[in-house]
């Protein structure tokens, strides 16, 4: 038995999760269609990488959850792992979605949080 899985290169938006999260779902769809057991995406794929300060926004964080809903409900028969911002224990995240025929079935958080030149993400994350 022979494992699929798409490395999706899809061009998003800072800011822009609707948007964003379509262009998921129609990479989501295309590798069904091909087959594919599994799909996988970049880092912060929902919110397009650097989100910065507007992570800071008052509606960012809950537009990411529910952009990931949206997205969560179309990995019927495909494994979808999508780079998101996940609050939890009241800290911020930048995580991967592990989900399959609709359900969420981790995150796992980056560990290891680059703080030089122009990054920041201690400024925004907590490591995993």
């Amino acid at each position: 038995m022979q494992l699929k899985i798409v490395l999706a290169q899809i061009n998003v938006t800072v800011g822009a999760m609707p948007e964003n999260g379509k262009k998921v779902i129609k990479a989501i769809d295309r590798a069904r269609r091909n087959r594919a057991d599994i799909i996988l995406f970049p880092e912060l794929t929902l919110c397009a990488y650097p989100p910065q300060d507007l992570i800071f926004e008052k509606n960012f964080l809950s537009e990411c959850e529910e952009t990931l809903d949206a997205v969560r409900r179309q990995t019927k028969d495909i494994v979808a792992i999508v780079g998101v911002i996940r609050e939890a224990r009241g800290k911020r995240f930048n995580a991967l979605a592990v989900m399959q025929d609709g359900k969420i079935i981790d995150h796992v958080y980056k560990t290891h949080l680059p703080a030089y030149d122009v990054f920041d993400e201690f400024r925004y994350f907590h490591p995993g």
